[in-house]
């Protein structure tokens, strides 16, 4: 068994290679729109109408409701209504296992869509974990938009054709914005 850990500077060429890659997916599967079902602003991993979304780093579907993720994966999602105009929220659902917390130590997790990188938040204890973070209306110029996860750390076994275990996931979802509305009081 040994940690998978990647420098600054590498992670970065990683990322930046994972996101030409779902640029490319996104170009491809743009066309698929018109044939198929559409996509969903709401990738829950038990979801099969929503699999050809997940473009990498997820494993096969376990217990018929989540799936691992390796240290880097990147989803496609469709914009939620009015985010053109007031951006939208970036919800990933995790699991952090106690394994992976006595292995690894904290976990990071950040996230990149389009050419905005979002702020990192880090677990440290075993849990389940909604990381949130907004991403600006103007992020949203096409018809769907890929999102690249990137844990900083994965448990990685030395065996031939082991698994790279960063995290579980059980849904990526981009939500409409939620405005209070002030002075609406009667």
């Amino acid at each position: 068994l040994c940690i998978g850990t990647a420098s600054h500077g590498l992670m970065n060429r990683r990322w930046s290679g994972v996101y030409r890659l779902a640029r490319a997916a996104v170009v491809h599967l743009a066309g698929w729109r018109s044939k198929r079902a559409a996509f969903s602003s709401d990738s829950k991993m038990a979801d099969r109408a929503t699999e050809r979304q997940l473009l990498a780093g997820f494993h096969d579907l376990e217990q018929k409701k989540w799936r691992w993720t390796k240290r880097l994966s990147a989803v496609v999602l469709q914009p939620p209504l009015g985010s053109k105009r007031y951006g939208a929220t970036l919800r990933v659902n995790l699991f952090i296992p106690s394994v992976s917390i006595r292995t690894l130590g904290p976990i990071t997790l950040s996230a990149q869509a389009e050419d905005i990188v979002l702020s990192p938040e880090t677990f440290a204890k075993e849990g389940t974990y909604s990381y949130l973070r907004k991403i600006p209306a103007a992020l949203f110029r096409g018809t769907l938009l890929p999102v690249v996860l990137t844990f900083d750390k994965a448990i990685v076994s030395p065996d031939p054709g082991a698994r790279e275990l960063a995290a579980v996931v059980d849904e990526v979802a981009l939500e409409q914005q939620r405005f209070d509305l002030v002075g609406d009081e009667d």
